[in-house]
């Protein structure tokens, strides 16, 4: 009995490995028989123009980035270049402002002791300004024009009649351009208008006049009264 179990068994496992061999065999002669189609010329044209368009495109955005983050460096680079020149050349002003104070100082009060370095220091301070000029610093000097707020700071007000209210007639300490943009404003004294007494509303001078008015009638019919009562006595 066992024995031809086993036998049984066997045939089972022979017919079972005998059909997947034969399904194995149907589907590779199913795939042998499908035959791709190969593509046509115009196709692989469209595809290749296609794959150049996609190539075209990497390589404008590409270009693209390259040149934002090169124009991003010159732009990081500049500005530093002008944060060191505002940095060295805000520490160079004062000393400007100190030749020009003596040297204003020296041309008042100038003896022929003095005459030497006075004519010392005029030249030192054209050197420095040519330095200065040479670095790209013009200086804000200029009188008699409108003030204005991005050049100017108000130093002092004073009464001139002559020229239009808000404008430069002096420079009190000068200012500097870096460029085109404003290293310091320039302290100015700037024009103003005299100012008028204020003036009394009509209305308070009517009500000043009637009460002057009542106050003289009630002292006149006061004095009156003294005079009946002296006549009245004996």
């Amino acid at each position: 009995m066992k024995e031809r179990e086993k036998a049984k068994h066997k045939k089972e496992n022979s017919m079972e490995e005998n059909n997947s061999q034969q399904n194995k065999q149907e589907k590779i002669e199913e795939n042998n028989k499908k035959v791709t189609k190969p593509k046509s010329l115009e196709e692989k044209y469209t595809d290749a123009l296609f794959a150049i368009e996609e190539l075209q495109k990497k390589r404008m955005y590409l270009q693209a980035e390259m040149e934002n983050s090169q124009k991003i460096a010159l732009k990081r680079i500049e500005n530093s270049r002008y944060n060191i020149k505002v940095s060295v050349i805000s520490n160079f002003l004062p000393i400007v402002d100190s030749f020009e104070a003596a040297i204003s100082k020296y041309e008042t009060t100038a003896k022929k002791d003095y005459e030497q370095l006075l004519d010392g220091l005029k030249s030192l301070q054209k050197q420095f300004l040519q330095v200065l000029k040479g670095l790209g610093i013009k200086p804000i000097e200029e009188i008699n024009v409108p003030f204005n707020y991005k050049e100017h700071d108000v130093f002092m007000k004073l009464v001139d009649e002559q020229h239009p209210e808000d404008t430069v007639i002096n420079i009190a300490q000068k200012g500097y351009y870096l460029g085109e943009n404003v290293l310091r404003p320039a302290k100015v004294i700037v024009s103003k208008k005299k100012e008028s007494p204020q003036s009394i509303p009509v209305e308070a001078t009517i009500l000043e006049e009637s009460e002057q008015t009542s106050s003289d009638n009630n002292s006149s019919s006061d004095q009156a009264d003294k005079l009946d009562e002296k006549k009245e006595k004996p």
